[in-house]
């Protein structure tokens, strides 16, 4: 029997963990301690002893190298370990009935191999009765190992225990892992210590009175010959502060659905006191066999501040175990196999059950409430959630959305509106595959009538998310239309703060906010009209600075006489000059009869100068329309106005505007001809008045939602 070294290096990837070969060792010290303690009562604890030697290297001596010892008081390299220990895939310890052992597959000492270029032996065990040595000489470039190369002898004043040396890394391993590393503090005894203490904690402590007072010693030995000491004993282990159960379903990998079965996973927390427990940062892990695999720290606490650093004082560690991960880890124990992001899953060769979101799902909200740095609020996240992207706390409960310390505005809404749009998508799949089989029913079948049941049934039960879906995203483009607004009435949006633009810029700006210029509702139906009033936006006719002479009748007849263009040009040249040769800003046409005729002024444009504008418009209007406009909304939108030259205009009981509704008279015979009902608006009242249109959908967005 041999250990085929090279294939075995082939064949079992390079852990990622720089500690690995440490943590192998103190591993398997405890691993022999407990056989040691299984075969015979012992009446002291574990001991360990690690040695790390950081010696010069190189032709010049200008570089540094280390070898690594470890001696322990175990049960030694019997015959039975030493099979073992030539086997590649051994299951020797699987067969040992002994709590606490740790379940392998003997990979763990191929990391020797991957990171020295020498391994040794030196171990004493007792067979028959006697004690005898077993030794493995220090040497480099071995291809295989084999039972021959091991020196058995009789060694009766030996003390039981074995000795592993590592000696001098492999250029690949120092080129990747310890390149940027300075190796004095990478293993310094006190950094080894801390790294240990937080990798086996979960295991010593569950193992406490197995391992008895236990010590394991740290060495560090500097090419100057200055030592560094430290250990860590029994009585170092802090209490566990909190130990909670959680169970998570699984689901079948192909269609997602629950199968009905659960796996268990234990979440153990230590918070320690930061003064009293000196270790390089916070840790949350999933574990395999009590020791941390992967580091998921990063999903609770964002910032590599908070990772580092005490949290209210406190260091925490927060370890997941349970069955399923120790199946699923991987050889070199730096990760899981097998287990995917989310079920279903598109990978035919994936038939795990439990996803890593799955056990997210289940773990987030225990974690949430052992680690959560101060400061954070949940309701002001989600707060922020519903102002900026429409997403409601309802909206949040419904599609069991959590949230969780980290969590951003925009990744919750993502989150939302992403299982809203699922939802949507399964549901609309389902009401196509029933149309098919309505399709293919006989109308005069018990069948048939149940499948036109369940067609409504599926339709009126996905009205819901559709409402909640379609009715957020109309609420986040109102919100930012609004905002946008807001800032041009304020002349605070970036084009109009560089001091270029003029008081016709500012008013094309607010004009094009309302309804792009220079185009019509045929043209375009992406607008905001609604900003003045909802209903506008279902008006037949919508011109924005258009030729009035192009727009038709329901029959297909022009709505005005060709020459009214003209005739405006005329009107409005008589105005000051910066408003010659325009039409009105926006003109809304319905085939009832009514006309709404839109006019922005600029910030800082007196309303009360352009009064009779609104009349002179409606007049040309009517008059070119051939009786089919007689009722016309006028609408003066500004910032400023001369109180004392709005004689008969009425104070909105609200706000600061004013209307006033007037008939038109021919001006030959004063014979009413038609009304104008005509408002001053305030561009803060127009941004007020929309900001409550919102409200109201806010409101109904809440109350389908509460329905059921």
């Amino acid at each position: 029997m041999a250990l085929d070294i090279r294939g075995s290096l082939k064949n079992t990837k390079i852990s990622t963990n720089k500690y690995v070969v440490v943590e192998e060792l103190i591993s398997n010290s405890i691993d022999s301690f407990l056989i040691r303690r299984s075969q015979s009562p012992l009446d002291f604890g574990l001991i360990v002893n690690i040695s790390i030697v950081i010696y010069p290297s190189g032709l010049l001596g200008d570089q540094t190298d280390i070898s690594i010892s470890c001696s322990d008081n175990g049960c030694g390299l019997g015959d039975e370990q030493t099979d073992a220990f030539l086997t590649k895939d051994t299951s020797y310890k699987d067969d040992l009935s002994i709590a606490g052992i740790g379940k392998c597959k003997g990979t763990g000492r191929i990391q020797f191999f991957h990171s020295f270029e020498k391994v040794g032996v030196r171990s004493a065990y007792l067979s028959h009765g006697r004690v005898f040595t077993r030794t493995l000489q220090l040497v480099e470039g071995r291809k295989k190992i084999g039972a021959a190369d091991f020196v058995v002898a009789p060694a009766d004043d030996e003390d039981i225990g074995t000795t592993i040396i590592l000696e001098g890394l492999k250029p690949k391993v120092r080129e990747r892992f310890y390149k940027a590393e300075n190796l004095h503090e990478t293993f310094s005894a006190f950094n080894v210590r801390r790294h240990m203490m937080m990798n086996f904690l979960q295991r010593l402590v569950s193992l406490k009175a197995e391992l008895g007072n236990f010590t394991i010693s740290f060495e560090t030995i500097y090419p100057n010959k200055s030592t560094e000491q430290t250990s860590l004993n029994a009585s170092d282990l802090p209490p566990i502060t909190d130990q909670k159960k959680a169970l998570v379903e699984e689901r079948d990998p192909r269609s997602g659905s629950p199968l009905g079965n659960y796996k268990e996973f234990t979440i153990s927390h230590y918070k320690l006191d930061a003064c009293s427990f000196d270790l390089p940062r916070n840790a949350i892990s999933l574990c395999a066999k009590s020791s941390p695999v992967l580091d998921i720290t990063r999903r609770y606490l964002r910032t590599q501040a908070e990772q580092n650093n005490p949290v209210s004082g406190f260091r925490h560690l927060v370890l997941i175990e349970g069955d399923f991960l120790d199946q699923q880890v991987n050889e070199q124990r730096d990760g899981f196999d097998g287990i995917p992001s989310d079920i279903p899953v598109g990978d035919l060769f994936i038939d795990e059950t439990i996803s890593y979101d799955a056990i997210y799902d289940v773990i987030d909200p225990i974690i949430d409430e052992m680690v959560t740095p101060t400061g954070w609020s949940r309701d002001n996240v989600i707060k922020d959630v519903a102002e900026k992207f429409g997403v409601f706390p309802t909206m949040i409960s419904d599609t069991e959305t959590r949230v969780v310390y980290g969590d951003s505005p925009k990744s919750i809404a993502e989150r939302v509106l992403r299982k809203y749009q699922e939802r949507i998508i399964t549901e609309t799949a389902k009401i196509f595959d029933l149309k098919q089989e309505i399709a293919k029913a006989e109308p005069h079948t018990a069948e048939f009538r149940n499948k036109i049941n369940e067609l409504s049934w599926r339709y009126t039960s996905s009205l819901k998310t559709f409402d909640m879906a379609n009715l957020s995203q109309l609420v986040v483009r109102r919100a930012a239309i609004v905002e946008i607004l807001s800032l041009a009435c304020g002349k605070q949006l970036d084009i109009q703060k560089n001091g270029n633009s003029a008081r016709r810029m500012d008013e094309r700006i607010i004009h094009s906010i309302f309804f792009p210029m220079r185009k019509d509702s045929r043209e375009t139906g992406d607008h905001d009209i609604w900003l003045l009033s909802e209903e506008y936006q279902y008006y037949d006719y919508i011109a924005s600075d258009k030729p009035l002479s192009q727009i038709e009748w329901n029959d297909h007849s022009k709505l005005f006489e060709s020459g009214i263009d003209e005739e405006f040009d005329n009107v409005l040249r008589r105005r000051a000059e910066e408003h010659g040769a325009k039409r009105p800003d926006i003109a809304i046409f319905d085939k009832e009869g009514s006309a709404i005729i839109i006019e922005f002024k600029a910030p800082g444009v007196s309303l009360d100068d352009h009064i009779g504008d609104l009349s002179e418009y409606a007049h040309l209007l009517l008059a070119k329309s051939n009786g089919r406009l007689k009722k016309f909304y006028g609408y003066l939108i500004g910032d400023t106005v001369n109180r004392m030259r709005t004689s008969g205009w009425t104070r909105f009981p609200q706000g600061k505007g004013f209307f006033r509704s007037t008939q038109l008279q021919d001006p030959d015979n004063d014979r009413v001809v038609g009304e104008l009902y005509a408002e001053m608006l305030f561009f803060d009242d127009v941004v007020d008045r929309a900001r409550k249109r919102i409200s109201v959908y806010k409101d109904r967005l809440q109350v389908n939602l509460n329905q059921d």
